[in-house]
């Protein structure tokens, strides 16, 4: 319940999702993985809001090298208007800051 409530403020508040924002511009940047009939992209799989900021971490498909996805760094911080950085562990971390 919390969570719809959650979703509800911020569409009142006219708050817009920075993941999805964030996996528009890898999907653009060709970071997707086509195998046969099947296409992998990057997919987000945690949020975690910090006092600093939002850290995302994405799956990203087999065959995409942190390098190609350092390169969208520039073109996030672009269209979020906020300051961006990555790392990877096992899943790619992408920090949004406030």
């Amino acid at each position: 319940m919390l969570a719809f409530l959650h979703k509800v403020i911020d569409f009142l508040l006219g708050r817009t999702k920075d993941s999805k924002d964030i996996v528009t511009i890898f999907d653009e940047h060709g970071l997707s993985v086509v195998s046969g009939k099947n296409t992998y992209s990057v997919q987000l799989r945690k949020t975690v809001r910090h006092s600093w900021g939002t850290e995302y971490a994405f799956n990203v498909p087999l065959g995409i090298t942190f390098n190609k996805c350092k390169e969208c760094t520039g073109a996030i911080a672009d269209i979020l208007q906020k300051k961006v950085t990555m790392t990877s562990f096992s899943l790619l971390h992408v920090n949004v800051y406030e």
